[in-house]
């Protein structure tokens, strides 16, 4: 059908317009428009445009109208005219656009003349396809009627809408339970009755045994995936069980010991003592530096450790041991010394019950959960537990039946979004349709994001979007998720995510923080809350004047860092009546509270202990705390940590003498300190025998609160009052704001793992153990590098959509080699090409694998799931066409425009100003690489520190920040003995610390990162605007071979490590090594990214350079 031929039934309009480009068009083409800064665009599907001109002011403005509103509308070139280089356009709009895919049946019923003449009934359907549906490239499109009285939001009965007739459509329940649409006789209908939608999408008519296949495909298609043992998601499945067998039989290995006494240290340590005739030392030879976790019980594990049991029964007798055991779950302290015959180790749980005879082992608690959650997962995909059915058959990259989709189509981008995403510039025609595919895939959208294209952007571009479509909708909390494989990828794109003003939570932390999910709630929430009030001050700044309320504000801070001890809560409402004047009633509620408190103790404090907490809360986190006599309470808290005698308080007591003596007050450090040194304090007894009088007491404060304002409220208007009423309530109120920000929160963030964790299921959804952990909308960062397992997790819980971004260009996923050769050694039947897919699939993220798939799948379907950024906005221009030509371009992938132009990149760094690119020679005879388990390269490490010391605190480097980046875990080791040695960092106990004057910078009034020294992994997804590149590799070996060359040039030869390593930049790339590693004869195979940069380096004169 013509778009022409859509007469009636809503607003059309034929529009005159002139252009020079008349050949690319033709009559009846289906075109769209365009509206940018006063000009008009036309182009079609094929790629090809052209401005135009309509002369008719009234023309020009309706056009405007519905491009400018995201108006739906549809258009095609109704007749040329190439004298007057004229054309016309019939334009016609609709109310709404609806995108759906589905197939229409048409079943015997409908041929009352034709039920067995097969052919016919295909030419039947030929027609009813050029009558009723109009295709283009990718998409069909069809108008539809649906009565006024029908639920429009849920079709169920619909015409499809010709030129000259229509025909009915409703909906057919099959056996199995699916939906599928049926066509009927065509009829009349009082148009005047219905509204009439424009649907988009993947539309066609099949004939009903055709629909029936279909639904047997579907029955059939989980089936044959699930007995592929080659299928991608059952390779994956299976080295999942061999990684878990492999952590089981490290646990079973190291063994269990017995300890004899165990004794209570402080601060929630204990220390576990040993009988000497134990085979403790074996024991401790197999717990290696990685092995932080452990669980200890009354009750011996033997029966769980006995050698002839398999890795399956196992996990059966873990489970039935584990519930009489009680296990307490503890963290090691540090090395355990082999000669000591004690180990020592810190846990919340109350160990009163173990003074004598206990057991400790390696903590199974994370594996077991880790591979619960796997096959979870993994059932959930083949059951088809989720709303997205098809997506085993879409990490397969297998045909599977059509989804049916009642979902209308979404505008990419509101003037809401364009604010709160896109506040500096418009987004890119990329980063617009990656938001429009993210929100209008039927199943799976991907999005590959290079180095600086604007990927966190785009990712809260999308959330913003769907929160407002989201409006008017019955609330449910926690809708959509973001989740990545590292805490810190999930974090910051958490930290940029304020839906409704509301605070994205991130949920669950590192092994290495102790920290749980409600203490970490309570963290975010109350630095939300420091930042509101932040605000609040700036906006009424007087409010602290009020010396009353500045000792309540003391007072009641104190009390909310120590209530959890008896003592500390007594003297603070002690201190309360002592200073300040209270009405009778507020006294007595005070006292009563007091006199109650005192009979229900059950806890005596070391009154050292509360002294010292006491003092660090007295800590000056601020420049108007310091002058308040702070250097004195800074010297105090000094004495008191020395006095404690313990080695855990040696780097705090290090930063206060430092801090003492800075011109520049460390104050974000200070406040960093002293949370650590409360948080590991402060005592977990319970306040009181009841809750109630711990509620009685927040009652008391925000009472006396009330109390205190009332004499100011007559002085204020009625805006400062109002701004009274907001901070008294985000800083007397926090519990009630927390449970607020639950309510509303419609966005959480979480790693891939504990994406489904019980804190999750009870904070957000329900502790009912029926009810599943369920999202709309599952959002993964750096998909590329999430091991498939812990990606299907999350990806298991998604109903409408799966948003995967990333770059599989940049760091991969890390698989075992030594389980790669157990499969292929399992498989040696196989022949040699099916091995070689098997090990593909391994080693090729998900995301990768995904990206080919999905790109298949849209060929098949003609629906659009994939999209590459294409412009960054991060680097020099010079190094972002290095970073295309090197890493994209070469794989024959969209080359990577730049934004920005050179001049915004320059700076006075010098002797390399207005530099982009620059290589730091480091020959040979100076030093070569040194190897041991890793390697390393001292003289290159010197040459690095001796160039940036020069560099890092001049005055053209003020509010710029430096990264050192390396391959190699010792050449770290060797950049920080370096950055000792020239006075820029000191070793606390075995690690390294910077000075704060090179940790951190304030400037302009922000706190930045000076300076940062790791491995290429601690940096992906950052930037700095200065990068040093650490090569280290110096040696003379062969290269002849592929493997001789492996051996050379070692990790230079990882492309993806590469890629991120030199895309951190914004101004200026430094690259350190000895230059003869590049003039080997067969090089170029090996590190042909390296000899380009030192290219550019030398060819162009403007933007790179060379220091000898």
């Amino acid at each position: 059908m013509k778009i022409s031929d859509l007469k009636g039934f809503s607003k059309s309009k034929i529009i005159s317009v002139s252009h020079d480009s008349l050949h690319k068009f033709a009559v009846n083409q289906r075109i769209y428009l365009k509206y940018d800064r006063h000009s008009l665009t036309i182009f079609d599907s094929k790629g090809n445009f052209s401005e135009i001109t309509i002369a008719d002011v009234g023309d020009f403005e309706y056009v405007k109208n519905i491009l400018m509103k995201g108006m739906t509308y549809i258009a095609s070139i109704l007749n040329l005219d190439a004298q007057k280089k004229e054309l016309h356009i019939f334009l016609k709009q609709y109310d709404q656009l609806r995108a759906m895919d589905f197939n229409v049946a048409f079943q015997d019923t409908f041929f009352s003349n034709e039920r067995e003449n097969i052919t016919k009934q295909k030419e039947i359907l030929d027609e009813y396809r050029k009558q009723f549906l109009i295709t283009d490239k990718e998409k069909k499109n069809a108008v539809i009627a649906v009565h006024q009285h029908e639920n429009s939001d849920d079709l169920r009965q619909f015409y499809f809408v010709g030129k000259d007739s229509y025909f009915p459509v409703k909906v057919q329940t099959l056996e199995n339970g699916d939906e599928i649409f049926v066509a009927e006789k065509r009829r009349r209908i009082k148009i005047e009755d219905y509204h009439i939608f424009l649907l988009e999408g993947h539309i066609d008519f099949v004939l009903d045994s055709e629909a029936a296949l279909l639904d047997r495909q579907a029955k059939m298609f989980f089936e044959e995936i699930k007995n592929d043992a080659k299928a991608y998601i059952n390779i994956w499945h299976e080295y999942g069980n061999l990684e878990f067998n492999k952590m089981i039989d490290d646990v079973v290995q190291t063994g269990f010991l017995q300890f004899s006494n165990c004794e209570y240290v402080g601060r929630h340590k204990y220390k576990l003592t040993f009988e000497k005739d134990q085979n403790f030392k074996g024991f401790v030879q197999k717990v290696t530096k990685n092995d932080k976790k452990f669980s200890v019980s009354l009750f011996s594990p033997r029966e769980v450790f006995a050698e002839d049991d398999t890795a399956n029964n196992f996990e059966r007798v873990y489970n039935e041991y584990s519930k009489k055991a009680k296990l307490i779950h503890c963290d090691l302290t540090g090395p355990i010394d082999p000669k000591s015959n004690a180990i020592y180790i810190t846990t919340d749980k109350d160990m009163s019950n173990y003074s004598s005879d206990g057991y400790i082992f390696k903590s199974i608690a994370g594996y077991m959960s880790m591979n619960k959650r796997r096959k979870e997962a993994y059932n959930r995909i083949f059951q088809a537990q989720n709303g997205i059915k098809n997506l085993a058959a879409l990490i397969d990259g297998k045909a599977s039946p059509t989804r049916v989709h009642h979902r209308d189509y979404i505008q990419p981008v509101s003037e809401l979004v364009t604010q709160k995403a896109f506040p500096k510039n418009p987004p890119t025609d990329k980063q617009r349709e990656a938001i429009e595919i993210a929100l209008n895939t039927p199943d799976i959208a991907l999005i590959q994001g290079p180095p600086g294209t604007g990927k966190t952007t785009v990712i809260v571009g999308i959330l913003e979007r769907l929160n407002e479509i989201a409006e008017g909708e019955e609330r449910r909390e926690a809708k959509n998720l973001v989740t990545a494989f590292q805490h810190d990828a999930v974090q910051n794109v958490a930290e940029r995510i304020q839906i409704l003003d509301v605070p994205t939570i991130k949920y669950g932390s590192k092994s290495s923080e102790s920290v749980n999910d409600k203490r970490l709630l309570k963290i975010n929430v109350e630095n939300w809350i420091n930042e509101k009030v932040k605000q609040l001050y700036e906006v009424y700044p007087n409010y602290k004047e009020n010396k009353k309320i500045k000792i309540f504000d003391r007072i009641y801070q104190n009390y909310l860092l120590s209530a959890n001890t008896v003592d500390a809560t007594l003297r603070l409402l002690k201190e309360l009546l002592e200073e300040i004047p209270l009405s009778y009633e507020l006294e007595t509620r005070v006292d009563i509270l007091i006199r109650q408190i005192d009979r229900s103790q059950q806890v005596t404090l070391n009154p050292s202990e509360e002294r010292l907490i006491r003092m660090i809360n007295m800590l000056p986190d601020h420049e108007v705390k310091f002058e308040d006599d702070g250097a004195t309470t800074v010297n105090m808290v000094i004495i008191l940590l020395e006095r404690e005698r313990d080695t855990f308080f040696e780097p705090y007591i290090q930063f206060l003498r430092t801090f003492l003596t800075q011109e520049k007050k460390s104050y974000k450090q200070m406040k960093e300190a002293k949370n650590h040194l409360l948080f590991n304090l402060k005592p977990t007894e319970n306040i009181f025998n009841t809750p109630k009088q711990h509620k009685d007491i927040l009652e008391l404060f925000q009472d006396i609160s009330e109390y205190i304002t009332t004499s100011l409220l007559d002085e204020l208007n009625e805006e400062e009052r109002i701004l009274l009423d907001y901070i008294e309530e985000y800083e007397l109120n926090p519990i009630v704001v927390q449970n607020t920000i639950l309510d509303y929160m419609s966005v959480i963030g979480a790693t891939n793992q504990q994406s489904v964790s019980n804190s999750i299921k009870g904070e957000i959804f329900s502790s009912d153990r029926e009810v599943q952990i369920e999202y709309d909308n599952v959002l993964i960062d750096e998909a590329a590098r999430s091991n498939p397992l812990d990606l299907f997790i999350p990806m298991s819980r998604a109903n409408q959509r799966i948003i995967l971004v990333g770059d599989h260009r940049q760091l991969p996923h890390i698989v075992d080699e030594k389980l790669i050769d157990v499969i292929d050694a399992d498989k040696s039947n196989e022949d040699e090409e099916s091995l070689d897919s098997i090990k593909e699939k391994l080693k090729i993220s998900l995301f990768e694998t995904l990206f080919k798939k999905l790109k298949e799948q849209e060929e098949k379907d003609g629906i659009k799931r994939t999209v590459t950024l294409d412009r960054q906005y991060r680097t020099h221009p010079l190094l972002g066409d290095f970073v295309s030509r090197n890493f994209y371009e070469v794989h024959h992938e969209a080359k990577i425009e730049s934004g920005l132009n050179a001049e915004l990149f320059q700076h006075r760094l010098p002797g390399l100003e207005n530099k982009a690119a620059a290589w730091l020679d480091v020959p040979a005879n100076l030093g070569s690489e040194v190897s041991n388990q890793s390697k390393s390269r001292s003289i290159e490490a010197r040459e690095i520190v001796a160039h940036l010391k020069e560099r890092i605190l001049c005055e053209e480097a003020k509010g710029l920040n430096f990264g050192i980046i390396t391959f190699y875990a010792d050449q770290v080791k060797e950049i920080q003995k370096e950055l000792v040695k020239a006075g820029m960092a000191r070793l606390v106990g075995k690690s390294y610390e910077l000075l704060p004057e090179y940790a951190e910078e304030f400037y302009n009034g922000r706190s930045i990162e000076k300076l940062r020294v790791g491995t290429v992994d601690a940096f992906q997804g950052m930037e700095f605007d200065f990068v040093y590149l650490s090569m280290v590799r110096s040696n003379q070996l062969p290269s002849k071979t592929e493997k001789q060359r492996q051996r050379k040039y070692g990790f230079l030869m990882m492309e993806n490590r590469l890629c991120v390593s030199m895309s951190r930049q914004k101004k200026l790339l430094i690259v350190a090594g000895d230059r003869s590693m590049l003039e080997d004869s067969n090089a170029y195979l090996a590190i042909p990214q390296l000899i380009n940069f030192y290219k550019d380096c030398v060819k162009d004169e403007t933007y790179g350079t060379t220091i000898q």
